[in-house]
């Protein structure tokens, strides 16, 4: 199976706004899904103690990570239920209430032999020493805090912890790792988050007010309600690729923060006009109320439920199209390497000049049509990874 190789790091620039989105690599479609690799699709599962190993020779370190990883943990949690709790919104997520568990018990391996094997094993967790400065030429800045990515050989989740910062930042920057079992990206930045997942289409990420954004020495934003969302919306990802039925899951919902957000299919929706928006908001919300009578369906969400089943469709096409250029580009391949053999046996084959210029001009051609095979197959491959929202029409535009 290919490698799936995952660094999250936290960076530490301060930021200001509000923001969410899932990990590229938490809604990845492959042969396994991706999303079983996280935590919280085993939480969804009944899952409720989970093992790991803390890779320190000091007592008191592994001490301090095992309560702040746990503590964290529960956080999440916390955080979700007492958001939706604040909403008096907790029949409409009945659904999600009925699975949330409501505690995560670490449990520690204390023999290296069976850490060493990784058997069993959810998490490996190591510390080290991340005050250290560095001058960039604009101000002294500190590196990597911590990072958390998944181990496919091991099978487990290898995190970083730092080891000589305050009590408080130790806590905010296991606060923020942890999150990423979650399946909620990092926010100070762009890269990672999912297109179709996230608000990256509709805020500017990179100045953001969440748990997920960074951590300043001794200043974190912790937990809010935008993480809850975002966990939210991992939870129904799986919810719904797991086939569980509710009627919130099939029509959607109403965001839980003020900004005139819904989520359909898991997909953010909101009009470029904020007071469109408030008012689409006000309606979904009434129809949420009164059960969602089908005769009653607002029309921002038939447009956007159209919308998400073009991009559905282009989605299939990525994966006929993508297998298509697969085939193209082996068999140029093959015709290649079989005009090429002919030509390295060309004695052998007989072969007179003339039929060796035509053959090493196919072989020219051929080399043309490959790099054309090869990009179209990158595209698509890479659309396929990361569910790009595209319809059929811009699918064709991008292809060569």
């Amino acid at each position: 199976m290919k490698k799936l190789y995952l660094t999250l790091s936290l960076c530490l620039i301060p930021c200001f706004a509000f923001s969410w989105g899932l990990m590229d690599s938490f809604v990845k479609k492959q042969k396994e899904p991706a999303y079983k690799n996280f935590i919280v699709y085993k939480l969804l599962k009944g899952k409720k103690e989970f093992t790991a190993c803390f890779e320190s020779y000091e007592d008191t370190m592994v001490k301090e990570m095992l309560f702040n990883m746990q503590k964290a943990l529960n956080s999440v949690l916390d955080n979700v239920l007492i958001t939706i709790q604040k909403s008096g919104r907790t029949q409409e997520f009945k659904d999600i209430l009925a699975v949330l568990p409501q505690n995560i018990t670490i449990m520690q391996v204390k023999h290296q032999q069976e850490c060493r094997s990784s058997d069993g094993i959810d998490f490996i967790v190591k510390s080290k020493n991340t005050r250290i400065p560095v001058d960039t030429g604009a101000g002294i800045f500190y590196g990597e805090q911590g990072f958390a990515y998944w181990k496919e050989g091991g099978k487990y989740w290898l995190i970083s912890l730092s080891s000589d910062e305050t009590d408080y930042t130790k806590y905010a920057i296991t606060q923020h790792e942890v999150s990423h079992l979650f399946g909620l990206a990092d926010q100070y930045k762009e890269y990672g988050n999912s297109k179709m997942y996230s608000l990256v289409n509709f805020e500017d990420i990179t100045k953001i007010n969440t748990v997920m954004s960074s951590v300043k020495h001794d200043k974190s934003w912790g937990l809010t309600c935008d993480d809850a969302e975002g966990v939210i919306n991992a939870m129904d990802f799986i919810l719904r690729a797991e086939n569980y039925k509710s009627a919130r899951l099939k029509n959607g919902w109403g965001d839980l923060c003020g900004r005139s957000y819904v989520y359909i299919d898991g997909q953010p929706v909101r009009d470029t006009d904020l007071s469109i928006a408030a008012h689409n908001r006000d309606l979904f919300a009434g129809w949420t109320a009164s059960g969602y009578p089908k005769e009653k369906t607002p029309d921002f969400v038939k447009k956007a439920s159209d919308k998400h089943a073009e991009i559905s469709r282009g989605m299939q096409n990525v994966i006929l199209n993508r297998d298509k250029w697969e085939e193209k580009r082996n068999n140029i391949e093959t015709e290649i390497g079989r005009l090429q053999f002919e030509l390295d046996h060309a004695k052998d084959y007989r072969l007179t000049p003339a039929q060796k210029r035509t053959k090493q001009q196919k072989i020219q051609s051929l080399k043309k049509e490959l790099e054309t095979a090869e990009g179209n197959f990158k595209i698509l491959n890479d659309l396929k990874a990361t569910s790009a929202p595209i319809t059929d029409s811009e699918l064709q535009n991008i292809l060569k």
